[in-house]
């Protein structure tokens, strides 16, 4: 799934708990690849962002000093929820979406690269993406090797 910068990073790093959407997994594995989308973070996005992070962290935390776009940048383990249902309050949800609950996070070592002319759309399964494959089952190896 494509993610815009700064939410992307903070999705696969763990720090945003929740990422907002409209529609429901249509897929059977709770799995999901976030990929960066190509535009840079605007300056609205990073203070919206910083904010989040004072408000779910109680001090600023660390940020990249650059956001790496066009890469497939790690994995993550969700849950839908409707906004009801949502287990706890979560300064990244933004009602009335769905609440996709961060389960697990895990970045990858060495970011992806997306091809040029490839879209990696909302739901786009690996198999229909051969191109990554490989690239991606390295990056799954590595973490699966890390001390965590």
């Amino acid at each position: 799934m494509k993610v815009r910068q700064p939410w992307a990073t903070a999705l696969v790093s763990g720090q945003k708990d929740v990422e907002n959407r409209t529609w429901r997994l249509k897929s059977t594995s709770p799995w999901v690849l976030i990929a960066a989308s190509k535009p840079p973070p605007t300056r609205a996005m990073l203070d919206e962002y910083r904010d989040r992070l004072r408000r779910h962290y109680g001090v600023p935390a660390q940020e990249p000093d650059e956001y790496v776009v066009s890469h497939i940048l790690g994995l993550v383990k969700i849950a839908v929820y409707s906004p009801e249902e949502l287990p706890w309050p979560s300064v990244w949800h933004n009602p009335p979406d769905l609440a996709w609950v961060v389960e697990d996070a895990w970045e990858f070592e060495t970011p992806v690269p997306l091809h040029a002319d490839d879209s990696f759309q909302i739901q786009v399964k690996l198999e229909h993406r051969a191109q990554y494959r490989a690239a991606v089952a390295a990056e799954i190896r590595k973490l699966r090797a890390a001390p965590r």
